[in-house]
């Protein structure tokens, strides 16, 4: 006996569960499901939180072998972050004090951190139990960074819009820029939850060299500031940094990791505790004046375009204030620097009264080019409420009233619809301006083209959607893998088991065969080879079948006689009772092919009916054409998988136990018929049983029959 374990087979008694003398299941039941179960699980000991136990999954993930684990606290190892460890220990606490002992688990999301310092986020699943009389934790990890870092990018770009528009209000509202630079860079480092963030000027050093000095700086605690350093001082540009003086140039902004920099100009942000760095120029008008800096001093960082895209509109706001200041403070320059101040930052600016009726005040140009309307326009037509896409107005109106009554900041995204029905997403925001006594005068807001965005967020949604959609295929293909082993082993093994016995036999020298005997086992060894054959052939058909190498080699034919034929030499049914009942039917068809259809459906009747079961085999003309049946009175083929089975390796529910089979021979019954143009289905047959047929178009004109003239 072949001591290794067999794969199991249709032809088998389904195996019993493991199971104990108290009807329970046995605990390698429990201890495989823990073992390979696709999730990262992990045992504590509820009274000190200690790993007893963690599958191979959960090693994977954490990047921790189970020797590094086992008895240690997971926050010992600085595996969960402190500030989420703490909040682990009190609801597993207050889980185990709970009177309610229906209340056994909960669901939260926690940072850790793998071995190389990286932080990571998932979504743990925690739930208490009994081991040995001891109440433990078990935990289970789903890893859910990616969504969690996209939102986090979502939220930074949100808040560096927001602070944009504050800013935008702070300079409007200054007469000079550097008297609320600091307060905006602060703004800015904290939306971006960077280390750092600087302004640097482009100067014309005394030796006529082109360079840069440091303005304005902000850092977060514990920073180093570098406002101070004579390196960040009236320095020329460096030569080795020619690339980042193009792209800003040309008004792109430059992000690199300090580690990918030449040796001489990494030290020199190195010596800064700089990690990662985006500088975004700034333009006043239309001249390169300088540019704003984003230190990262504690890990390496990957900017969203969302973000990059909002900072961007951050440098457009500065460079518009710094634009402002440079002209001349006349009183008629003054409106002018207003307006170009407004009409250069990338957004729309504009001014209402406070009221319930929308009154305008003023309306930037920008509103042309975002819009496709004039700014004289929007404000005469009072334009707004139109354009609001009819599905957003709702709850966009119900906003603006409430903001109305309770003067509170209006911020909203929303839709609109140019004249030329292109939809626009904006975001808008507008806060209250207060005379000096504290009386409302008007609303300041800004609108922000968000489409770019938002379509962002879309194409990362349906990026998800083709992930999960690869993902499924994948598990789909492994599943028909699986399935095409179990289906075959037993088809190869078979025959070749007894065709080896045979040929073993024969070969033995110390036994004398009669020539009875001797022609038995030849007879064998040649019934098996040629089941072999028929299992190769039928593999490799259907494999050319599904690259489109086949052709028909069609001959004029009587199907009836083909038929006939088959059943006459087939050894398939010979202890059958198998009946012919034909017809003469000519034909144009390829005949090797037809006479695998015939006995391919012979063998799927004799392996899926009882021995006693009676079998027919017709053939009729029908409909330019000819339609061959196999049937039986066998237990027939459930409506709902009559056409499940003639897909690739697939068994229908009520095959015997005794029915082997590789599950292809309808499967390649099915695709020989629609080579000749035709088709293959299954129905009940009249009095009972199973009749699969197959219409064939009789060829005679060369041409392939229609689908919609095929019957059935």
């Amino acid at each position: 006996m072949d001591p290794r374990p067999r794969v199991y087979d249709a032809e088998d008694a389904p195996p019993e569960p493991t199971m104990t003398d108290d009807g329970l299941p046995d605990e390698r039941v429990y201890e495989a499901a823990f073992r390979d179960h696709p999730s990262s699980v992990c045992i504590l000991r509820l009274d000190d939180l200690r790993i007893v136990a963690a599958n191979p999954e959960f090693e994977r993930s954490t990047g921790r072998r189970e020797a590094d684990l086992i008895g240690r606290r997971p926050d010992e190892i600085g595996l969960i972050d402190p500030e989420d460890a703490a909040s682990l220990l009190r609801e597993v606490a207050a889980l185990a004090e709970g009177g309610d002992l229906a209340i056994r688990d909960y669901v939260t999301r926690i940072r850790y951190r793998l071995p190389d310092g990286a932080e990571a986020f998932a979504r743990m699943a925690v739930g208490l139990t009994e081991l040995g009389g001891a109440r433990h934790v078990i935990a289970s990890f789903t890893d859910a960074s990616a969504a969690v870092r996209q939102e986090l990018a979502l939220g930074r770009r949100d808040s560096i819009l927001q602070t944009v528009g504050a800013a935008a209000q702070l300079f409007l509202q200054a007469d000079r820029w550097e008297d609320v630079i600091a307060e905006v860079l602060r703004g800015l480092g904290e939306a971006a939850q960077v280390s750092r963030v600087h302004v640097f000027q482009n100067v014309l050093l005394a030796s006529d060299e082109r360079g840069s000095t440091h303005r304005f700086e902000w850092c977060a605690p514990g920073v180093a500031p570098q406002i101070a350093n004579p390196a960040t001082i009236d320095q020329p540009f460096d030569p080795s940094q020619e690339g980042w003086e193009a792209a800003l140039e040309r008004g792109e902004p430059w992000m690199v990791d300090v580690k990918d920099l030449p040796p001489q100009t990494r030290a020199y942000f190195a010596s800064q505790g700089i990690v990662s760095l985006l500088d975004m120029p700034i333009f006043a008008g239309r001249e390169w004046w300088g540019s704003i800096g984003f230190d990262e001093c504690e890990r390496e960082r990957d900017w969203t375009a969302g973000e990059v895209e909002a900072l961007r509109v951050a440098a457009g706001t500065l460079g518009a204030a710094i634009r402002r200041q440079e002209v001349e403070r006349s009183a008629r320059e003054t409106e002018e620097l207003y307006r170009t101040l407004v009409e250069q930052v990338p957004a729309v600016v504009y001014v209402n009264l406070v009221g319930s009726e929308y009154v305008p005040m003023y309306t930037s140009p920008g509103i042309e080019p975002m819009l496709g309307i004039t700014a004289a326009d929007f404000m005469t037509r009072r334009s707004w409420f139109d354009l609001v896409h009819p599905d957003d107005r709702e709850r966009v109106f119900l906003e603006d009233e409430r903001t109305d009554r309770t003067l509170e900041p209006f911020s909203i995204e929303y839709r609109m619809v140019r004249p030329d029905r292109r939809v626009v997403w904006v975001l808008d925001q507008a806060e209250v301006v207060r005379d000096e006594h504290g009386e409302p005068r008007f609303w300041s807001g800004v609108m922000f083209d968000i489409t770019d965005l938002k379509r962002a967020e879309e194409d990362l949604a349906r990026a998800l959607d083709i992930e999960r959609e690869a993902s499924a295929r994948l598990r789909s293909l492994d599943e028909l893998k699986n399935t095409f082993l179990q289906a075959v082993s037993h088809d190869l093994r078979t025959p070749l088991t007894s065709l080896l016995g045979s040929a073993l036999t024969l070969d033995r020298e110390d036994i004398r065969l009669t020539p009875d005997v001797e022609r038995d086992l030849i007879h064998r060894i040649a019934v098996n080879a040629r089941k072999l054959e028929r299992l190769v052939t039928d593999l490799l058909d259907l494999d050319r079948l599904s690259q489109g190498l086949l052709e028909p080699q069609r001959a004029m034919v009587d199907l009836a006689d083909v038929a006939r034929n088959v059943v006459e030499e087939s050894e398939v049914g010979v202890d059958r009772d198998v009946t012919v009942d034909t017809v003469e039917t000519i034909v144009s068809v390829d005949v090797p092919k037809v006479e695998r259809i015939v006995e391919n459906l012979l063998v799927n009747a004799v392996r899926h009916t009882p021995p006693h079961a009676r079998i027919w085999v017709r053939v009729r003309p029908a409909d330019d054409g000819a339609v061959l049946a196999v049937e039986d009175d066998g237990p027939g083929v459930p409506l709902e998988e009559r056409e499940r089975v003639f897909g690739p390796f697939e068994r229908g529910a009520t095959a015997a136990a005794h029915a082997p089979g590789s599950g292809i021979g309808l499967t390649l019954v099915a695709r020989f018929a629609e080579l000749h143009g035709g088709r293959a289905w299954a129905e009940e047959r009249d009095g009972g049983g199973a009749s699969f047929l197959v219409w064939l178009p009789s060829g005679l004109d060369g041409l392939v029959g229609q689908a919609a003239a095929i019957p059935g």
